[in-house]
């Protein structure tokens, strides 16, 4: 069982095409036509007569659903070939109508997804969006006379490719290693500049360390230096 960690809700849809034929190898983004939520469109692919389903969801409040594992084929794009292939999402929108917008949140979560599925599918690997069957990011439209996945959101293919790679690059670099001070714990450690400056408060016991050697860090010796230079030590 493959599902994404970023769904909250798991709703099983009725109608798959079952085990998968083929290897995944790309991803196929559906807009669901109209405004609504994760739970809605979950229990919409769970009525008995629905002719389709995806293998996610996702509402306009950005709430994911998993419908269809993705070790399975959901029918969703009017192309057993594709959607053997594909891992496929519904996603709802801001408005009906006109170029059928998406939600701040509903595209946050998308990508947030294609992410996590990138990393998990390394058949996809990067997203490549090339406008036809050549690219990793397919579209409805281009398998049945529909104009889904919208003008908005079908004009945002490239920036979505864009962004999950660039996500994908983020999360590959290793974490930088935070720089350790250099401390001196003995007299024969500090720089002969200051040698001098610390012998004398050593003696004085006004340096005394923390048990394990002196502890002084660069800053530390360089503002005792200007003190003693000044005569206020």
């Amino acid at each position: 069982m493959s599902i994404s960690s970023l769904a909250t809700l798991n709703m099983p849809a009725v109608k798959t095409y079952g085990k998968r034929k083929y290897p995944i190898t790309r991803v196929t983004i559906h807009h669901a036509a109209c405004i609504t939520t994760a739970k809605a469109l979950g229990l919409y692919f769970q009525m008995p007569n629905s002719h389709g389903s995806a293998n996610y969801g996702i509402g306009n409040d950005g709430q994911i659903v998993n419908m269809v594992d993705e070790d399975k084929a959901a029918c969703t794009s009017n192309s057993m070939e594709n959607d053997h292939a594909a891992i496929t999402i519904e996603v709802s929108n801001s408005a009906s109508g006109g170029d059928w917008p998406v939600s701040e949140a509903a595209m946050e979560s998308l990508v947030n997804l294609l992410v996590d599925i990138c990393q998990r599918n390394p058949g996809i690997g990067r997203l490549n969006f090339t406008g036809d069957l050549k690219g990793n990011m397919t579209m409805h439209k281009w398998f049945a006379a529909t104009g889904c996945p919208g003008a908005y959101l079908g004009g945002k293919f490239p920036w979505i490719a864009e962004e999950v790679n660039r996500r994908l690059d983020e999360a590959e670099q290793p974490p930088m290693e935070e720089e350790t001070e250099m401390r001196y714990n003995t007299l024969e450690e500090v720089p002969d500049y200051a040698k001098e400056t610390i012998s004398k408060l050593v003696e004085a016991g006004t340096l005394q360390g923390n048990g394990e050697g002196l502890n002084l860090s660069e800053d530390m010796i360089r503002i005792l230096v200007i003190l003693d230079r000044q005569g206020k030590l």
